[in-house]
């Protein structure tokens, strides 16, 4: 490929990625899922700056306090800041649910493209995530956690684990709709080894749908690492984990309501976020909603 050619495509991408990031910035819904998960990212980053106390620190004295101005949300049975929790809990939330869907798009989507562009390992991949499939996502990342132990890092593989047939099929779907592409068969009829023909020609090809299932099930990851959570074999205490703060309310209800609603509202605007900037992905993306 000559120099100039080079330059020409270089060209042509970063036109299409500012097309795209235009698009994307007159998308509403999107730009409210971004602002939201831009403000958790900063929250988590600048945890130990805006926390107002230590989240481990243990006031007896201070039980069930409602929300004031020494303590924004109030404290906990043991007289914990909830706002300082709450604020360290978007660290680990946040890193349970990136480090899984960042484990199960690395193997789902090598496996996905290999059994879309090679019929023979098709086969095999497809039966093993038919058996996996077979299983409740949740149910089954609670028998790994089960068979690992509880801890946040074996509810990371687990919730890795089981969102690995989605990338794979999605995946897999995608090669399949490219496999035979003039372009593809003209790659190949030059003489062109796999590896570079699903590398160059499929795989950026197949970046758009990747992206957005990817967006889209990260705020599933989230939520299924606040449910280990909950259940106790996610995040153990006292590390202040979203799920393990929701759970740890239950019994105080009737007595101090702020302690489940403050962790919970923090859930659900993360898990709204990431919908919200998935569904923007996906119009800017899906060239069937082009104008």
């Amino acid at each position: 490929m000559s120099e100039s050619q080079a330059a020409l495509e270089v060209s042509v991408l970063e036109n299409q990625w500012a097309l795209l990031v235009r698009r994307l910035v007159q998308h509403k819904t999107a730009m409210i899922g971004l602002v939201i998960i831009t403000a958790m990212v900063l929250v988590a980053l600048l945890a130990p700056a805006i926390a107002s106390h230590d989240p481990l620190k243990q006031d007896i004295s201070n039980r069930f306090a409602r929300p004031s101005r020494d303590h924004y949300f109030g404290t906990d049975a043991l007289g914990r800041d909830l706002y300082s929790r709450v604020v360290f809990g978007a660290r680990l939330s946040l890193m349970l649910g990136v480090v899984a869907v960042g484990i199960a798009f690395s193997v789902g989507v090598l496996t996905g493209l290999l059994a879309g562009y090679y019929p023979r390992v098709d086969m095999v991949i497809m039966r093993l995530v038919d058996i996996l499939m077979a299983f409740p996502a949740i149910l089954l990342a609670i028998a790994i956690v089960g068979v690992l132990g509880p801890g946040v890092f074996n509810a990371i593989i687990a919730i890795g684990i089981t969102s690995i047939p989605g990338f794979i099929r999605i995946t897999r779907a995608s090669v399949l709709s490219l496999r035979q592409t003039e372009y593809v068969e003209a790659a190949r009829a030059t003489g062109a080894a796999d590896i570079r023909i699903l590398y160059r020609h499929i795989f950026p090809n197949i970046m758009a749908p990747i992206i957005v299932f990817g967006t889209l099930h990260l705020s599933s990851a989230i939520l299924s690492g606040a449910i280990l959570s909950f259940l106790g074999l996610g995040a153990q205490p006292p590390t202040p984990e979203w799920g393990a703060m929701v759970s740890s309310s239950r019994q105080y209800l009737h007595l101090a309501p702020h302690m489940a609603l403050f962790p919970i509202l923090a859930i659900f605007l993360t898990v709204l976020g990431f919908n919200f900037l998935g569904d923007g992905l996906r119009d800017v993306l899906d060239p069937r909603l082009k104008n």
